[in-house]
């Protein structure tokens, strides 16, 4: 079994891309909607909750784990490697960055734009490794901290949600380009494209994650049911994990009681 935790629904957009290339694959998912966003929260509190998460997926001998936010990738990834070191941890910002390198040196990139959280963004963890991979590319970057909320809500298709769309994407021209650096985003990925054009390729954390990560089926336990746990479960995460999963997805509560305790 693998685990796969996020502040909220953006991780179930790595999970699906999972589900898709290993469908004997079983999946426990944590979405932390008691809390979310992350986006705006502090390094340190970032570190508490993954913290929290990764004792309480030891607990239940779960040692792969997968950080499927950009927020917790950026503050606490290289942390959780250097203080669990039986786990294996997958982060979703390397995959990204070893795509970009790949189109970069097929010379297909000059222009990139990145889209995040508050936290991402003002990290600029993004910016770094880009310009480590080569000075001469220019960056134009945007934190977008309304769209998380309005995923969580199920706005995907609300005009609302085009309205701050095009608010946001304004601020880019020219690029080659998009970083989608959220898990939540792949889910206004459509909107995204039409509002930027189809000459602009967006790179999904969840897409690229799952095509990069190796893993052996022969160490699957396919009778294992996958299960979803969220901290804070009303019947709208029942229906938005079910439309995102493009199946009925019976979801449960994980309160925050049992994740304090680990």
């Amino acid at each position: 079994m693998i685990a796969v935790f996020d502040s909220g629904v953006g991780g179930l957009t790595v999970a699906k891309s999972l589900k898709i290339q290993y469908p004997a694959l079983p999946l426990l998912y944590v979405g932390d909607t008691a809390r979310y966003p992350w986006g705006n929260k502090s390094p340190a509190v970032i570190r508490k909750y993954c913290d929290q998460f990764v004792n309480y997926f030891q607990k239940k001998n779960i040692n792969r784990i997968i950080i499927a936010c950009n927020t917790a990738s950026t503050f606490a990834g290289s942390y959780l490697r250097d203080h669990y070191r039986q786990v294996t941890f997958f982060d979703v910002i390397d995959p990204v960055m070893k795509t970009l390198t790949k189109q970069f040196q097929q010379r297909k990139i000059s222009k990139v734009g990145i889209i995040g959280t508050r936290g991402t963004i003002a990290s600029h963890v993004y910016q770094s490794k880009i310009k480590q991979l080569s000075s001469a590319i220019k960056i134009q970057s945007r934190a977008c901290p309304l769209l998380v909320p309005l995923v969580e809500e199920n706005f995907h298709d609300h005009p609302a949600t085009s309205l701050i769309l095009k608010h946001y994407l304004q601020h880019f021209t020219n690029i080659d380009h998009l970083i989608l650096g959220c898990t939540h985003y792949p889910l206004l990925q459509a909107q995204i494209q039409e509002l930027l054009g189809p000459k602009v390729k967006l790179l999904s954390s969840a897409r690229e994650i799952a095509k990069q990560i190796k893993l052996n089926p022969n160490d699957f336990s396919p009778n294992r049911p996958d299960e979803y746990f969220f901290t804070d479960c009303s019947s709208h995460y029942h229906e938005l994990t079910s439309r995102i999963m493009d199946q009925s997805i019976k979801v449960k509560q994980l309160p925050l009681s049992q994740i304090n305790q680990c």
